[in-house]
């Protein structure tokens, strides 16, 4: 049995899908949550701005932070023989944690699987040097760094579960999304379809202080029409509850952030389910397993001017071609794993 010292991100529990996955292929796992931490000069989205100036020096950080690692990699829980290092993401880990894992074992075979950019999260490509092999789900980023391209995996779903709405849609709340989530509410509305279409909202003193200061500052991301829509809701779901109300949808809407190509775990849980998908990213029309039949992608900028495509789209059957349901089975995480690991 090869044991793994897997390092990663907790968000979303996709950790606990590839554990899960892991072991199940025999492996013995042993797992590190990756550490984020706002002064680490690597993290893009914390040090910024004030915390550029809060935070400690780069070189204090890099200190405290290789203790940090050399401590935990030489406690006992984590101070056997390890055959391969999986990180998944893999924020602050230290230099120090591929020296110490090698002085145990020189032919410790070393992945790095990024589910976020380097452009938006975190400099990622500062270690990559140190592993055999890495793979991102961002299109622009694989070209960028000469890494290989992946996307996120998917998991067998419950299929014993009845339909409940014609379209499905949730997702942090920002102008964008409102205006293309308010479209999709009012189409189910005109044909009374059944539809589950929400979008996830700070509590009302938070979204009250962001919107002053942005207000002040001339960045206003969202207006209190908005925030005080019927589509607005503090509700929030864990990544099983979301794979149920994907299985219970026939239309799942997906929307994509501005700064990034890479297709997101939604849609590849939607993907896999075998569901129709409505997405504003246009570059999964580069993907193999892309058809017309399942993927409708929309203008999210102009939204109103695919009304036609859309109805039409939700209306029609669904019958994906042979050789695309080929391709699609390539990211079921048996596969993805496989296909990691190698």
């Amino acid at each position: 049995m090869k044991n793994i010292l897997f390092i990663g991100t907790p968000h979303m529990d996709i950790y606990k899908d590839v554990i899960a996955e892991m072991q199940r292929q025999g492996y013995s796992v042993d797992f590190i949550p990756e550490k984020k931490q706002l002064d680490d000069p690597d993290n893009v989205r914390g040090y910024r701005g004030i915390n550029r100036i809060l935070k400690v020096h780069p070189k204090a950080f890099r200190k405290k932070n290789k203790q940090y690692w050399k401590e935990l990699i030489s406690a006992e829980e984590y101070s056997k023989v390890y055959d391969i290092l999986f990180v998944l993401d893999g924020q602050s880990v230290s230099p120090c944690v591929f020296e110490i894992l090698r002085e145990r074992n020189p032919k410790i075979y070393a992945v790095n699987y990024l589910f976020d950019t380097v452009k938006c999260v975190y400099h990622f490509e500062r270690n990559f040097d140190k592993f055999d092999k890495v793979l991102t789900f961002d299109i622009g980023e694989s070209k960028q760094y000469g890494v290989g391209h992946l996307p996120i995996f998917w998991v067998e779903a419950d299929s014993d579960v009845n339909l409940q709405y014609k379209a499905f849609g949730l997702g942090r709340i920002d102008m964008r999304r409102y205006k293309m989530f308010k479209f999709f509410n009012n189409i189910a509305s005109q044909f009374s379809l059944p539809s589950y279409i929400k979008l996830q909202a700070d509590r009302y003193p938070f979204f009250k202080l962001k919107y002053l200061l942005r207000k002040l500052f001339g960045c206003v991301i969202l207006t209190p029409e908005a925030y005080y829509s019927n589509l607005c809701s503090q509700i929030s779901l864990s990544p099983s509850e979301f794979r149920k109300k994907i299985m219970e949808s026939e239309v799942v809407i997906d929307t994509a952030p501005d700064n990034q190509d890479g297709l997101t775990a939604r849609f590849m849980w939607a993907l896999g389910a075998k569901r129709k998908i409505i997405t504003t990213n246009e570059h999964v029309l580069k993907y193999p397993f892309y058809s017309p039949q399942q993927i409708l992608v929309v203008d999210a900028d102009d939204i109103e001017k695919n009304r036609h495509d859309v109805i039409s789209f939700m209306e029609s059957p669904l019958q994906i071609p042979a050789d695309k349901l080929v391709e699609i089975d390539k990211y079921r995480i048996d596969n993805w794993l496989g296909e990691l690991l190698s």
